[in-house]
């Protein structure tokens, strides 16, 4: 899904930027009214797109592209009238709409939920580009907001996908870069990153035997993740999909915050290495104890969206 996302956003900053390059012979009113509209969508893109392939800089690449198409545009044509486009009309009020609906859902998924919180320490290092793909407060920010065949429970809804930024802000390693999906889980960048724990307590139960999946969707995994699952004052805190065989604690052992973990891996349900955390209510601090509500994090004191970072 996420390589499919990559190449559906692409397409659509560069379709919607040719689209007003090539309109050169629309009259002004119409002109303007699909301007305003391909710049609006190209905003909500931007506050709602996953910015892995290109990174983020590439958007700016796009707003630059797009400002050189509105130059070329509005160049005059020998020779040529302009005259009315009912295309263009429909065109600029089809995205302005989407554009809009973009705007608000990145922007509203970026705010932070009312509380209790699960106050958490970052579980990786926070100099090394590790940064949010799947979070905040909306389904098109948080991919668990959406319950499926292969996604979680209620419970996951506040989950936070942490993934590593090379230093040319690519996912995969540096000489990597131009590669939008590797295959092999260990050219990514946060294949093998150090876990910590987030908050102090007790660890429940361990997971440390499943087998690191290939990077791609065709290769998930139901059989279960490698994972670790704390318990830190009110909260139930899950994290998952480590390497196999890195988890350094077991079921009953007490830790502090900045603990090892383990490493990222890429087991169980995951298209690439990520990883993975949620809090959930212990039993007997939810509204109904059988049922585990999700509890929005805050590390280190902040509520972290897509692309943000530690």
């Amino acid at each position: 899904m996420v390589l499919f996302a990559i190449l559906v956003q692409n397409v659509l900053a560069l379709s919607i930027i040719w689209m007003v390059a090539s309109a050169r012979a629309v009259d002004r009113r119409n002109f303007a009214l699909l301007v305003a509209g391909a710049g609006l969508f190209l905003i909500g893109l931007m506050l709602a797109g996953i910015w892995v392939y290109p990174p983020i800089y590439g958007a700016g690449l796009y707003l630059v592209l797009f400002l050189l198409a509105i130059w070329r545009a509005r160049r005059p044509v020998p020779s040529a009238r302009q005259s009315p486009s009912r295309l263009a009309m429909v065109a600029g009020m089809a995205m302005s709409v989407m554009g809009l609906l973009l705007i608000g859902c990145g922007a509203t998924g970026r705010m932070q939920p009312d509380g209790p919180f699960a106050r958490l320490a970052s579980p990786l290092a926070r100099s090394a580009g590790s940064c949010v793909l799947s979070g905040g407060n909306s389904l098109l920010l948080n991919a668990h907001f959406y319950e499926g065949p292969n996604t979680g429970s209620s419970f996951e809804k506040h989950s936070v996908d942490f993934t590593k930024r090379n230093q040319f802000g690519f996912r995969t390693l540096a000489h990597l870069s131009y590669h939008p999906k590797p295959t092999d889980p260990a050219h990514y960048a946060i294949f093998g990153e150090l876990v910590r724990a987030p908050c102090g307590g007790k660890v429940l139960s361990v997971e440390n035997n499943k087998p690191d999946n290939l990077a791609g969707f065709e290769y998930r995994s139901d059989e279960g993740a490698n994972l670790v699952e704390l318990s830190c004052k009110d909260a139930h805190v899950v994290l998952a999909h480590f390497r196999q065989g890195s988890i350094q604690v077991v079921a009953g052992q007490q830790i502090e915050v900045g603990d090892l973990l383990g490493q990222v891996g890429n087991s169980g349900n995951t298209e690439e290495p990520h990883l993975h955390i949620h809090a959930q209510s212990l039993p007997g601090h939810a509204a109904n104890s059988r049922v585990p509500r999700p509890i929005p994090m805050l590390f280190d004191d902040r509520y972290l969206s897509r692309g943000d970072c530690l």
